[in-house]
């Protein structure tokens, strides 16, 4: 395990820990009697930590060992790994890999978020995101000033410190899940999102939506099985594809405001 998943770790594990302490929602409830607040909170821990364990899994590096990969068409070289790559997979230079169906690089994982660990990737950050905010709940109302220094130091302050750490915990999660709940809808990435010009096969692609798009519903079941399915993928080119591409995106794609 790496020192930032061990410190994702103990800082959540933290979270969950100084919730008994004194004037806490969660130790006040316990006081009357009161324990599924404590079992609610636990259960967001316990999905939170099961979602990063999973998000933190092989994003799908690709290998020489990987044969079925011989079989796509559109393949390109990577110099840097040198091997054969499918288009949508990308180099990272902090994982010194290729990456199937590569998204980003997360400093908090540790690794990419790619095609075999992007579904846990944005669990993760929901579940996060719903911890963050019962953490804030938790410790609201738990900072009290008139007590006697010691006491002070041992209840007051720690939870003052949770509460700060949770607030600037939450400003990630929430800003990035529903732009990668977009991204699962619309079945593009945030590499091809950003770098849509630098692309070989995107930069010919003239259409709002991506060219992997195969309709809502399609995309969504496409996020959630790919890593076992392992797709492939090629960009429409011919008046048939497009025609085909356009019946299954006809939802959002309007001849109104799409051209070719």
């Amino acid at each position: 395990m790496q020192p930032i998943q061990i410190g994702v770790f103990l800082v959540h594990t933290c979270f969950f820990l100084c919730s008994f302490l004194p004037n806490t929602s969660i130790s006040n409830g316990i006081k009357e009697g009161h324990f599924s607040p404590m079992i609610y909170y636990f259960i967001w821990y316990m999905l939170t930590m099961i979602t990063y364990i999973l998000a933190c899994k092989d994003p799908f590096f690709i290998s020489d060992m990987e044969t079925h990969l011989s079989q796509q068409e559109n393949l390109f070289h990577c110099e840097k790994c040198n091997i054969d790559c499918p288009i949508r997979a990308s180099h990272c230079k902090e994982c010194g890999k290729c990456v199937l169906r590569r998204d980003h690089h997360c400093p908090f994982l540790g690794k990419c978020v790619g095609m075999g660990n992007h579904m846990y990737f944005l669990l993760f950050l929901l579940f996060l995101s719903i911890f963050d905010v019962k953490t804030c709940i938790v410790f609201a109302k738990s900072m009290i000033d008139d007590l006697e220094f010691g006491r002070w130091l041992i209840t007051s302050l720690p939870c003052t410190i949770c509460l700060f750490m949770a607030v600037i915990s939450i400003i990630q999660p929430v800003l990035l899940f529903p732009v990668h709940l977009y991204f699962a809808f619309a079945n593009i990435t945030t590499w091809e999102s950003a770098r849509k010009t630098q692309i070989t096969y995107l930069s010919s692609w003239n259409l709002r939506l991506s060219p992997f798009s195969r309709g809502l519903i399609s995309n969504i079941w496409e996020f959630i099985t790919m890593r076992w399915k392992k797709p492939s993928y090629s960009v429409p080119v011919s008046e048939e594809e497009l025609k085909q591409w356009r019946e299954d995106n006809s939802f959002l794609s309007n001849d109104r405001y799409e051209c070719c």
